[in-house]
């Protein structure tokens, strides 16, 4: 397939499903998934760590894959890197941003919480959003580290309870804090959307970025005429930077409906 493909890249899963939106609507290019395994997470590195880590992994997936639009599916890594990546490479970077805005839109009574890593909630970035979308609600953050490292072992297997027991501090927090509208604000925890929305009930709306950046991907392919053909018209992959959790994510590409492709090195094409 002659056009560059479409590239996502996020410490682990969390950014499959912005990947899956993505791969529902965009049927002519290449889609490439690369999960930096090797580092994950990056919710608990500092700014300097991620900042170099992230330089270091655009070089390697532009030499390899010379993609069209790169998408930071990560909400640590397009807060702390977004901006550098941008200045350093030419590819188009489209970064994932914490739902504040519309949350603020949608809460009723002017309450929200924020579930996120430490490095996003105690990052400026953040702080500016809820300056500049919300300075008319309470917002309440909640830093939850371990439940990246939950969704990133056990998603795969875990059962109801044992999800609602992950989530177990996170909506006590947010039930005693009385919010009506609930941001995910880390990419993975969009796989516990469905949960958090079960235990804090129906008033309470939880809202991820995955349109908002989806379409925004679209927006930037616009003129390409991807829509137009038929659905299985590309191909695509998933990469990991460690071969040890290969199994994982070999079940995990199979469930998504994604080739895997195995341990990505200098010399991987897809």
């Amino acid at each position: 397939m002659s056009k560059r493909p479409v590239l996502f890249l996020d410490s682990g899963v969390g950014g499959l499903p912005y990947y899956e939106w993505v791969m529902h609507r965009v049927y002519d290019r290449s889609l490439v998934y690369v999960a930096d395994t090797e580092h994950f997470p990056y919710g608990d590195k500092p700014v300097e760590t991620i900042l170099s880590l992230a330089e270091e992994l655009a070089v390697r997936i532009i030499e390899s894959f010379d993609p069209a639009l790169i998408v930071l599916s990560c909400n640590t890594l397009s807060v702390i890197a977004l901006s550098m990546l941008r200045s350093r490479f030419p590819v188009p970077m489209v970064g994932v941003v914490p739902a504040v805005k519309p949350a603020a839109a949608r809460s009723e009574k002017k309450r929200i919480g924020v579930i996120a890593t430490k490095r996003t909630i105690e990052d400026v970035y953040l702080k500016q959003l809820i300056a500049e979308f919300a300075s008319d609600c309470s917002v309440h953050p909640f830093a939850d580290n371990g439940l990246v490292g939950f969704v990133e072992t056990r998603i795969l297997e875990a059962d109801e309870e044992e999800k609602n027991n992950a989530c177990a501090a996170s909506v006590s927090y947010f039930k005693e804090a009385g919010i009506d509208a609930l941001v995910l604000g880390c990419t993975h925890f969009i796989f516990l959307k469905n949960t958090f929305a079960g235990l804090l009930g129906g008033g309470v709306k939880v809202l991820d970025s995955v349109e908002g950046v989806g379409r925004q991907v679209l927006r930037l392919l616009i003129g390409d005429d991807h829509t137009g053909a038929e659905p299985g018209g590309r191909s695509a992959g998933l990469f990991v930077t460690s071969a040890e959790k290969g199994p994982f994510y070999r079940s995990l590409s199979s469930r998504f409906g994604i080739e895997y492709g195995g341990l990505l090195t200098s010399g991987v094409r897809l």
